[in-house]
C-alpha cells in the first residue's frame, strides 16, 4: 500500500438525529459491605416506556469487565462474547475492585446478571444497540472472527477501544465508517492481587486517574450514546474530534516507557540511571510523533515536545507516587500479558516511517534491544 493511501483518512460521517436513545436513570454510588463481603449493585428495574439498551462487549478481560460493569450500572443490559472456554468463568460473574472509593481493597464489587455468548449467530439475533471490542490490537487481527463480527453487527454501534494506528482502517475494511466508534481507554485495570496485595477474593482491580474521561470519537449521535450510558454508569466519558489521532500522539511515549522499563527489569531506578536507553526511548517517541503527522496531518500537540529524557525520568519519580497501585509491579504483569501487542505497535511504527520515507533509527533500535532481550 502506499504512503499516501495509508496516509489517507475518510471525512467523520454526518451525523444522525438526534435521539437515537436516551440512558433511563443516573446510577446509584458504589457501594461498601462489611469487609470481606461483596457489594451486589444490580440495574434499577427499567419503565416499560423507556426502550433499555443492549450491548456486547468482545472479551471479559481487564478492559471488558470494566466498561461492561459501568454500562450496567448505567441501566444497559449487558452480554459478553467469549471463546467456549471461558464462558463457564463469565457466567459465574466477578468481583471488582475500584480503587477510587473509601476502603476499595475491603469489599469487591459484585457484577453479575449479563448474557454469555458464544457463537455469531446468537450475536446476529440478539438485536445489539452498542458492540465494544475489548481486546487487544494482536488480537484484532488472529483468525476470522472480526469478518464474522461484522456479518452479525447490523447497525449496531461498534466501539473499538484497541490502541492501534492502523486499528480503526482494519475495522473500517469490514464495518461502515459511519458505524464506528473509536475510544481511548483512560483507566488501570488489572486482575488482583499482585504480589503484596492483599485482598479478599481475587478480582478486577481498577483506577481512574483524577480529572480523566474516557474519550470517544465518531458520528455525534452514535458518540453522544456511548458517552452518556457510560457517564451515567459512574465512568466519566467525553467526545473528542479524533481519538485515533489524539492516541498517535500521545501513546508513543508510553508505548515506549514501558519498552524501556521492560529492558530495565520492569524496575525504576535501573531506568533512571540509564541515560543512554532514556535518550534511545525520547528520540524514538520523537521519530513515532512525526509518523503521526504525516498519517493525521495538522501540526504536532505542543505536549510532544515534552518527550525528553529528563521528563522520562520525572514520570519514573511520579507516577509511583501518585497512582494507588506498585505500578512497578502494574506494568511487568499488564505489558508481559500484552507483550506481542507492544512490539506490534513498535513494528507498525517502524514500517510506517519508511512509507513516509522519514528516521526511524531510534525506534528500530529500541526494537533490537526489545527483541534481543525477550530471546535471553
Amino acid at each position: 500500500m502506499s504512503a499516501a493511501a495509508l496516509g489517507a483518512r475518510r471525512p467523520l460521517a454526518p451525523d444522525r438525529p438526534s435521539g437515537w436513545w436516551r440512558p433511563p436513570f443516573v446510577a446509584p454510588p458504589l457501594g461498601r459491605g462489611a469487609a470481606g463481603s461483596a457489594v451486589v449493585l444490580h440495574s434499577a428495574p427499567l419503565s416499560s416506556e423507556v426502550g433499555r439498551v443492549k450491548v456486547l462487549l468482545i472479551g471479559a478481560g481487564a478492559v471488558g469487565q470494566v466498561y461492561g460493569y459501568h454500562f450496567q450500572r448505567g441501566g444497559a443490559e449487558v452480554a459478553f462474547y467469549v471463546r467456549g472456554r471461558y464462558a463457564a468463568a463469565t457466567r459465574a460473574g466477578f468481583d471488582l475492585y475500584p480503587l477510587n472509593r473509601k476502603s476499595p481493597r475491603a469489599a469487591p464489587v459484585r457484577f453479575e446478571g449479563f448474557e454469555v455468548l458464544t457463537d455469531w449467530a446468537a450475536v446476529a439475533a440478539g438485536g445489539f444497540d452498542i458492540v465494544v471490542i475489548c481486546v487487544s490490537s494482536t488480537a484484532l487481527r488472529k483468525g476470522g472472527w472480526l469478518t464474522e463480527l461484522a456479518g452479525a453487527l447490523g447497525d449496531a454501534t461498534l466501539v473499538n477501544l484497541t490502541p492501534g494506528i492502523e486499528d480503526l482502517v482494519l475495522i473500517t475494511e469490514r464495518v461502515p465508517f459511519e458505524q464506528v466508534v473509536s475510544g481511548l481507554i483512560g483507566l488501570l485495570s488489572y486482575p488482583g492481587p499482585l504480589p503484596g496485595e492483599t485482598l479478599p477474593s481475587p478480582g478486577m482491580v481498577y483506577w481512574v486517574p483524577p480529572l480523566t474521561k474516557m474519550a470517544f470519537s465518531g458520528p455525534e449521535a452514535r458518540t453522544r450514546g456511548v458517552v452518556t450510558a457510560l457517564t451515567r454508569g459512574g465512568l466519566r466519558s467525553k467526545r473528542v474530534d479524533d481519538v485515533q489521532a489524539a492516541a498517535a500522539f500521545a501513546g508513543p511515549a508510553l508505548q515506549f516507557l514501558v519498552v524501556a522499563l521492560e529492558l530495565s527489569g520492569w524496575r525504576f531506578a535501573p531506568l533512571r540511571r540509564d541515560k543512554a536507553l532514556l535518550a534511545l526511548a525520547s528520540r524514538a517517541t520523537h521519530e513515532a510523533h512525526a509518523v503521526a503527522a504525516a498519517r493525521f496531518g495538522g501540526r504536532r500537540p505542543f505536549a510532544t515536545r515534552l518527550a525528553r529524557p529528563w521528563v522520562l525520568r520525572w514520570v519514573t519519580r511520579l507516577v509511583p507516587r501518585v497512582a494507588p497501585v506498585d505500578m512497578e509491579l502494574f506494568f511487568e504483569k499488564h505489558f508481559t500479558k500484552v507483550g506481542d501487542q507492544t512490539e506490534h505497535g513498535l513494528r507498525t511504527l517502524i514500517r510506517l516511517a519508511d512509507e513516509y520515507d522519514l528516521p526511524r533509527d531510534a525506534m528500530t533500535g529500541l526494537l533490537a534491544r526489545l527483541v534481543d532481550h525477550r530471546e535471553r
